[in-house]
């Protein structure tokens, strides 16, 4: 970390030279120009040349030296600043490199040692109390580093790494109000630094300004089109507002710009999501899965999507693989269950119901799904004891009523099955489905009357319904109304019901 900000601070340094033959002076301002541009191979050819004709050129021993820790070759770099220390026994620059140099080596006691020296030497050399606060920094040190920054600041005011540094370690302690005095400091030294507009931003999102943050990141991104986090992070900020179709451009942007962003991938998909553009959301979780694929959430939001879609083998297909990485999920193992029930699996979607109610599982709703996945493997005992406990919780559910009297009267328990036909149909007197099974109820229990006024109503709800007609002519014909028996039934066969020939038969009416 060190080495990448070294460049920066020492190489207005490297320009002071004294004066030599005016070919080696030449040669260093040309080494030294390189150097600035980061033209390390030439910088480092011309280095090379001045060394050969002066082996103790203190300032070519300087200048390579930066070069060969800029390039990571850090044995030759601090030997190359020992040879300069043997020409220059007190120089404060020198001490300064071969602080930082050692540290890099992982010499920390070493760089601290050397950073001592060169400060004693220099009280006012802001750079080295710069790389002191940054060793410190690395070894967790953090009281220490940011008194060395603020002497840094205070020996050279304008030191704007030594203001970001500073401002990065109060934000890691959340101490924000100490760091804005500096950020602000740092935004009047180069008021076209992105950075800054983004931390600032980055400040006010965690204090809740969104509007404020939201101005920051647009700000770094008329200062630099190209920043992909400036994207992500104003997308998420208009995401909190709400602005799905505006946060949804700039995530697209921001994946535009960085090919793998996994969050802002994300993101989107979400955005895609909230809008209703599942097909699109799915393409996008696909994407995270490929670049992150231990990530359980993304495989919950892509069943989401799916079920939206109403794409249950895919969903169940996903739901899997985030249980998978967390089988504790229980949210994700009810919603397998659903999944589950729509492609017909109701063993399994029974298991993971059942699964989540052990869990604790609170939404009562999972009363009803297990109930259906029950009823669908004929499992009516057990099916009506979860409408009990689901209609415990919403007794204004009639058709809730209703299933559970299904459940009892394909047990034969007729008396319970009109009991809960009744309950449904208070809740909706003109329920015909309720009425139409309560008429069938009532007519196993030998309530033939009943049974008839049932199906007077379901036919006046609907007087084309040819099974209601045939079924109130059989309770007719059982409640000894032959004629009125064999009209209802003759008039289902007009509505073209096919009864089974061997039962009508045995009717015995004349068609």
């Amino acid at each position: 970390m060190l080495a990448l900000r070294f460049f920066y601070i020492v190489c207005g340094l490297l320009l002071t030279t004294t004066v030599y033959a005016q070919n080696i002076n030449d040669l260093l301002i040309s080494a030294n120009g390189k150097l600035k541009k980061k033209d390390y191979r030439g910088a480092l050819t011309e280095y090379n040349e001045v060394l050969a004709r002066e082996p103790q050129n203190p300032r070519g021993l300087e200048g390579r030296a930066i070069v060969q820790l800029e390039t990571g070759n850090l044995p030759a770099a601090i030997d190359d600043v020992n040879r300069w220390l043997r020409i220059e026994q007190n120089n404060h620059r020198g001490y300064a490199y071969r602080g930082l140099i050692k540290s890099e080596m992982g010499d920390t006691d070493g760089g601290l040692r050397d950073l001592d020296r060169a400060i004693a030497l220099e009280p006012k050399f802001a750079e080295a109390f710069y790389y002191r606060g940054s060793i410190k920094q690395g070894l967790g040190d953090t009281k220490g580093a940011i008194a060395d920054l603020e002497r840094s600041i205070a020996a050279k005011p304008e030191f704007d790494q030594a203001y970001q540094d500073i401002i990065g370690l109060y934000l890691e302690r959340g101490e924000v109000d100490k760091a804005m005095p500096y950020l602000q400091k740092s935004m009047e030294l180069n008021p076209k630094k992105k950075e800054n507009y983004a931390t600032r931003g980055m400040i006010l999102a965690k204090q809740k300004k969104v509007t404020e943050a939201e101005a920051d990141f647009t700000k770094a991104i008329e200062l630099d089109s190209t920043d992909a986090d400036a994207y992500y992070q104003r997308g998420l900020l208009l995401k909190a507002q709400q602005k799905y179709e505006e946060a949804l451009n700039d995530f697209t942007k921001a994946v535009q710009l960085k090919k793998e962003f996994e969050l802002a991938y994300y993101e989107r998909a979400t955005m895609q999501n909230l809008l209703g553009n599942y097909k699109e959301a799915v393409n996008d979780y696909k994407r995270v899965m490929e670049l992150n694929p231990f990530n359980p959430n993304v495989y919950f939001d892509a069943a989401t999507a799916s079920l939206n879609m109403e794409d249950y083998r895919s969903a169940e297909q996903y739901l899997t693989s985030s249980l998978s990485y967390n089988y504790g999920d229980v949210e994700a193992t009810y919603y397998r269950g659903i999944a589950r029930s729509h492609i017909k699996d109701y063993r399994g979607a029974d298991a993971d119901f059942s699964r989540a109610i052990t869990s604790n599982y609170k939404d009562v709703n999972i009363y009803k799904e297990r109930a259906l996945a029950r009823m669908a493997l004929s499992r009516y005992d057990q099916a009506a004891s979860d409408w009990t406990k689901y209609i415990e919780k919403t007794p204004q559910d009639a058709p809730a009523f209703y299933f559970r009297g299904v459940c009892y009267f394909k047990q034969f328990q007729y008396d319970k099955a009109v009991a809960s036909f009744d309950e449904a149909i208070k809740l909706v007197p003109d329920y015909e489905n309720a009425l139409f099974d309560r008429a069938a109820a009532r007519a196993n229990a030998k309530n033939y009357d009943g049974a008839i006024a049932d199906y007077d109503k379901v036919l006046q709800l609907d007087p084309q319904y040819a099974v209601a007609y045939y079924n109130r002519g059989r309770v007719k014909l059982d409640s000894k109304k032959h004629d009125e028996g064999c009209s209802d039934i003759r008039k289902a066969i007009e509505l073209h019901y096919k009864p089974d020939e061997k039962e009508l038969r045995k009717l015995n009416c004349s068609l």
